[in-house]
């Protein structure tokens, strides 16, 4: 009986204490509900609208899409620095001469299984078609072994090119 007797006069002592507070909050609540029925304002949860679906593919698809890309013909010919080339992984800078001229190029890799890192098998194209149209090999290809750049020697060229005659 104490303790009910107890918490009776706690909560009234409170509302005494509080009372202005209290009479001003629901005179606030009281002239919030005459304006909202006065300019007949509704409070509705609005349904939710679906604009866009958006799907989330798993990562490991989007990294191998984008390997994919990368190891594209188009992707290494645009590019025409050796640093930036052999960054990407999946191409090799390749260097041949044509007379006095050195012919640098950016070229596909050719594929690895786990023998080695990307390149090491040099560039997918073995030849460069010289503008006499000869087949010239390449003699020089350079590919990322981690951070290092790893240079060998180009490969026997002996295959015919669309427009290029037998070496």
């Amino acid at each position: 009986m104490e303790r009910s007797q107890n918490i009776v006069s706690l909560s009234g002592s409170f509302l005494i204490e509080n009372i202005w507070a209290i009479l001003l909050v629901s005179l606030l609540l009281l002239i919030f509900s005459f304006y909202f029925a006065a300019k007949n304002i509704k409070i509705v949860k609005q349904k939710t609208k679906l604009d866009k679906v958006i799907m989330i593919e798993k990562m490991e698809n989007i990294i191998t899409q984008a390997k994919n890309n990368l190891a594209s013909p188009d992707s290494c010919s645009s590019n025409d620095k050796k640093e930036v080339c052999i960054a990407l992984g999946n191409c090799v800078w390749t260097e041949a001469k044509e007379g006095k001229n050195i012919i640098e190029k950016c070229l596909a890799t050719e594929k690895v299984n786990d023998s080695g890192p990307p390149g090491s098998q040099g560039p997918t194209d073995i030849c460069y078609c010289s503008s006499e149209g000869k087949l010239i090999p390449w003699e020089k290809y350079y590919y990322m072994k981690g951070s290092k750049i790893i240079g060998k020697k180009g490969k026997f060229c002996s295959a015919k090119g669309n427009k290029c005659k037998y070496v």
